[in-house]
This record gives C-alpha cells, sequence and structure tokens, in this order.
C-alpha cells in the first residue's frame, strides 16, 4: 500500500534520516503534490460553466488554470 502524504510528514518529523532517505521522502512527497495539481487541474477543466460560476471562475479562468504544467504553482 502506497505511502499517504501524512505519513510522509511523520517520516520527515520523526528522527534525522540519511541522505539518501530525506531525498526520497522529499521526492514522494513533491510527486504527490505534483499528482494533486494534475488531477484537480484536469476535473477544472472538465466543470460546465455554471459550476465555475459557483466558484466564482470564468471559462477562461479554468482553462488557464487547466493549461499550466503540472510542476508549476
Amino acid at each position: 500500500m502506497p505511502l499517504q502524504s501524512s505519513e510522509l510528514l511523520v517520516l520527515d518529523r520523526q528522527t534525522r534520516l540519511p541522505a539518501l532517505a530525506d531525498v526520497l521522502v522529499r521526492f514522494a512527497r513533491l510527486t504527490l503534490i505534483w499528482s494533486h495539481r494534475a488531477r484537480t487541474r484536469r476535473a477544472l477543466s472538465q466543470l460546465d460553466t455554471a459550476r465555475l460560476a459557483d466558484i466564482g471562475l470564468t471559462r477562461e479562468m479554468a482553462l488557464d488554470e487547466a493549461a499550466k504544467p503540472f510542476w508549476r504553482a
């Protein structure tokens, strides 16, 4: 079963990790962030105009956000 982001935070805070383990934990956390961005941007691009209006966005704003690469905040 894959680690959840909360488990990665615990791993990062418990004790000083060896350098390689620290890099791997940071990379895993970054991968989770990137995956979340990609999923939410994909979902945003699929919302209809009424749903976008509910959250205060225009179609253009949603498409601009959805067009961003996953590594850009």
